[in-house]
């Protein structure tokens, strides 16, 4: 059985049954022969003997980090392992261990980056427990089953961002932006640091499909972002909102700040060639976030200032309160 196509519940029960077979084997058997039990799918069991910080482990856990066993000394300590965990995962790791030990939780359980020799990292599931304390309780010996799943970490952040980016042009979609957004809310309302929302709307775009067909309209959808992200900064997020539809998120800028920035962009829209030699405008609504607002509000005033924009000539940007930027 390939454990990484397991999905949690199955993995989780399929350690159960190992735990239950390695509480067998250990009735009969001596950690040597316990380290060399056949596992298929993962690295191995280990045991951290406490007392002098000792761990015995399968081969497996050392040479998936990209060590050869003649490169380990035989007496290994717990920290030649908590040594190489990614620095944001240490704490969660350590904490999560010591949590187990002093008694507050059943078990030891994580996930965690750990980086091999080449300095790169991998993801290690890690589950562990006490299996023997003394008299005073404090704990002895730990015993536990560790897995590479970094192949299962691959495509969890393949599906997560296929969740966030829209299919045809890339760009992060409605859910993800709003998400975005509020985290930008929270940020404000922390630091004040100001910011502005800018919805954009390609003109007359539905002649564009009637004209010349979806597949053309499509391209040049792509082309208009193309120019979009040539001009954001790294620190904007730009996002499809809908359709012909794009919104932006221009971090720490002002109104004033933002209607520079998107007149430049409408300017480059109206002089670009696009595809079958076609022109195109865009226009834009614009609005910078004030204290108290909530998202649907400040999303509707952009949208209103947007088909304001449209409804008044098109090819020009309007802010919130219905006026152009001078």
């Amino acid at each position: 059985m390939e454990y990484e196509n397991l999905s949690r519940e199955d993995l989780l029960d399929q350690i159960k049954m190992l735990e239950n077979r390695i509480e067998l084997l250990q009735e009969e058997k001596d950690s040597k022969e316990l380290l060399e039990f056949p596992w298929i799918g993962n690295l191995g069991q280990w045991h951290w003997i406490v007392e002098g910080n000792r761990v015995l482990y399968n081969e497996k856990k050392v040479t998936t980090l990209g060590y050869s066993i003649d490169e380990i000394n035989d007496d290994i300590g717990y920290e030649f392992f908590t040594e190489k965990l990614h620095p944001e995962d240490y704490n969660y790791v350590m904490k999560n261990m010591m949590d187990h030990l002093t008694g507050v939780t059943d078990s030891y359980e994580v996930e965690y980056r750990i980086q091999r020799k080449d300095g790169s990292y991998i993801w290690y599931y890690d589950r562990g427990k006490v299996v023997k304390r003394n008299e005073e309780g404090e704990p002895l010996v730990v015993s536990g089953i560790v897995f590479d799943i970094s192949k299962n970490k691959e495509m969890e952040m393949k599906l997560a961002e296929l969740a966030m980016k829209d299919d045809l042009t890339g760009l992060y979609n409605r859910r993800y932006f709003l998400k975005v957004l509020n985290d930008e809310i929270n940020r404000y309302n922390r630091n004040e640091l100001s910011f502005s929302i800018v919805i954009s709307d390609i003109d007359d775009f539905k002649r564009v499909n009637d004209v010349y067909g979806h597949s053309i309209g499509d391209r040049i959808l792509i082309e208009f972002v193309d120019i979009i992200n040539q001009n954001v900064r790294k620190s904007d997020v730009f996002a499809r909102w809908g359709g012909e539809e794009f919104i932006f998120l221009l971090t720490n800028t002002s109104s004033e700040q933002a209607c520079h920035f998107i007149e430049k962009i409408r300017s480059i829209v109206e002089y670009h060639q696009f595809t079958n030699d076609i022109r195109l405008t865009s226009s834009f609504g614009l609005m910078e976030y004030h204290r108290g607002m909530e998202i649907d509000e400040l999303i509707q005033a952009v949208d209103m200032a947007m088909y304001y924009a449209k409804e008044n000539g098109k090819n020009q940007l309007i802010k919130g309160n219905i006026r152009k930027c001078t």
